[in-house]
């Protein structure tokens, strides 16, 4: 039997609807090793859905490559852990990418290419509600959300944060 780091990755993305300017934040637990990753980044010209979809490609983009892993995923956008348990799931069993009929296709399909370069990972996705009432819970769930919402909050960025235009 293989020996898996296991991670738990908790992810968020928010966006201003009037001036478009958004972020993703990613929190990640390694419960082998006990390491933690904080990322977060700017973007402008952008969504709330493609903050959550960026935020799960960056949280990909740095799990170590090479090694066997077992990462779960903790995401509160029930609209991104659906497509991802049924549209992703499916390209990933038979090689096909998303086509341009979904929205954000773009970003799909770089997910897609970040599963695809972890081929020793089991990655998996949950969703967990997001939200205010998460605020006095101690779960370790709820407590990484917290950290990824809170990480993901755009207006908390400084001058010297970078801001991608997505």
């Amino acid at each position: 039997m293989i020996e898996r780091y296991i991670w738990d990755i908790y992810t968020d993305g928010s966006c201003n609807s009037k001036n478009r300017l958004g972020g993703c934040g990613v929190y990640m637990v390694n419960k082998t090793t006990g390491e933690e990753i904080f990322f977060r980044e700017g973007y402008c010209n952008t969504t709330t859905p493609r903050m959550e979809m960026r935020a799960i490609i960056n949280a990909l983009e740095l799990l170590p490559k090479g090694n066997p892993i077992k990462a779960r995923i903790v995401c509160d956008s029930e609209f991104v852990v659906k497509f991802m348990n049924h549209h992703i799931s499916r390209c990933l069993g038979n090689g096909n990418n998303i086509t341009n009929d979904y929205r954000n296709a773009d970003l799909w399909n770089e997910i897609l290419l970040q599963l695809r370069n972890h081929p020793l990972a089991k990655v998996g996705i949950m969703w967990l509600k997001g939200g205010s009432h998460q605020k006095d819970e101690v779960s370790d769930d709820a407590v990484g959300n917290n950290i990824a919402d809170r990480l993901a909050n755009y207006k908390k960025f400084n001058d010297n944060e970078r801001i991608r235009d997505l």
